[in-house]
């Protein structure tokens, strides 16, 4: 699932005017879905905030050492697959103990 970057965004100025969401997940070490599917999204930004690193999968359950690596302390994976935003689910599974994440999704 993925869609193109772009298509129902408006720009007015230095604003955009499409639905913005924010907010934090605990990541377990067990998998854990981060954010949900959204076929509207347009951007996406995931922050690791906690002292643990983090494995994301994209549409599936995660696993240890697998999928997209996102460092202890600030590591970020800004959503993109080449050139488009994933519109799939997001899970992730912490390395060593929970951890939290922050999102940002437009």
């Amino acid at each position: 699932m993925y869609r193109t970057v772009g298509t129902k965004m408006a720009l007015h100025g230095n604003s955009v005017n499409i639905a913005f969401s924010s907010g934090k997940v605990k990541v377990k070490t067990t998998t854990t879905e981060v954010v949900a599917a959204n076929e509207n999204r347009n951007g996406l930004e995931i922050v690791n905030e906690g002292a643990n690193s983090i494995f994301l999968q994209l549409g599936k359950a995660a696993v240890l050492n697998e999928g997209i690596f996102i460092a202890a302390s600030g590591g970020s994976w800004n959503g993109m697959i080449g050139p488009v935003v994933w519109a799939g689910s997001v899970f992730g599974i912490a390395e060593t103990a929970e951890t939290s994440v922050s999102l940002a999704e437009v």
